[in-house]
């Protein structure tokens, strides 16, 4: 029996597709600083890890638990942060972001960051601690710790937010060390518990030779960004079967006509997990990204603005 679909795949009342498909074949996404544009396999299915790996070749990042829990699929995505003039880079989860969400965005996997010859300070200090042993956690710890550590980030900031990356072989200890020994306070660390009411630990202490302060100071270069998007913001577009749009009213014009068969994506938490291990899949994805109203945090008089996305 024929599939009858109760919508116009072509046309969306209100919102002009012509301008969304333009775009859409145009697209590209920024590789560790080279443009590359997804092949017509690449729908909204397709994670930024099997993109990756299947489109670019780039197999540092590896496929761990699938569920955005162990960090081994870590990337760097980074845009422009139009408010600072300037970029911004984030950790991601390569096996639940959807590839099509980077359309418009620069992504550094672990390849982008250094080579052998010349290593970045994150890889170079993690194989100076012994913090690798299997390596197939390594490529995304070190992305982690790159995305987040530059010349102003403290021990207590890699200890509050170090913590999305698991590793069934060091037991954390030379990863600690590795990271907390970039660090801008990392010479003023204290080795030993610091013990609290009670006499209970307060936080992690180290037991392997002060390392964090007898490891020499590294400035930390900026996280490579392409000069073809700098200024820039990332434009609505669609591609087969993912939509971009740029506005609430879009967004909300799309999912009227669309009704169910369209699912909000974000960092696709849920959706990823779904398509992986139950088969679940979504004929239209509307991604919110591109939706400042509903992704952008807001500092103003009486507190803050928290998009719905964000």
């Amino acid at each position: 029996m024929k599939t009858v679909l109760a919508y116009d795949e072509d046309t969306v009342p209100g919102v002009d597709v012509q301008t969304y498909d333009a775009r859409g074949q145009a697209a590209v996404v920024y590789v560790n600083g080279k443009p590359v544009r997804p092949s017509e396999a690449i729908t909204g299915a397709t994670t930024l890890l099997d993109f990756l790996r299947s489109e670019c070749g780039l197999t540092g990042a590896k496929l761990g638990c699938g569920e955005g829990g162990c960090g081994a699929c870590t990337v760097i995505v980074g845009d422009w942060d139009r408010a600072a003039n300037a970029p911004r880079h984030r950790s991601v989860n390569g096996c639940l972001a959807p590839a099509l969400s980077c359309v418009g965005l620069h992504v550094t996997t672990v390849e982008g960051l250094g080579t052998a010859a010349a290593p970045h300070p994150v890889q170079k200090r993690i194989a100076d601690c012994h913090g690798s042993q299997c390596g197939f956690c390594t490529p995304g710890i070190v992305a982690a710790v790159a995305a987040l550590v530059d010349n102003e980030t403290t021990v207590a900031d890699v200890e509050e937010h170090l913590d999305g990356n698991l590793c069934r072989c060091t037991g954390y200890r030379p990863l600690w060390d590795a990271a907390k020994s970039l660090c801008a306070d990392a010479r003023e660390q204290k080795c030993g518990p610091k013990l609290g009411e009670g006499g209970d630990e307060t936080h992690h202490h180290c037991e392997t030779g002060a390392k964090c302060r007898s490891a020499p100071a590294v400035d930390l270069p900026p996280l490579p960004f392409p000069d073809a998007l700098r200024g820039t913001k990332p434009e609505a577009f669609r591609r087969g079967d993912f939509w971009r749009p740029a506005s609430t009213r879009d967004a909300c014009l799309l999912k009227k006509h669309y009704g169910g068969a369209a699912r909000f994506v974000v960092g696709c938490s849920e959706v990823a997990i779904e398509q992986r291990f139950r088969g679940r899949f979504h004929r239209q994805y509307v991604s919110l990204q591109g939706v400042p109203s509903l992704c952008d945090i807001e500092k103003n008089e009486n507190g803050l603005d928290v998009g719905g996305a964000a």
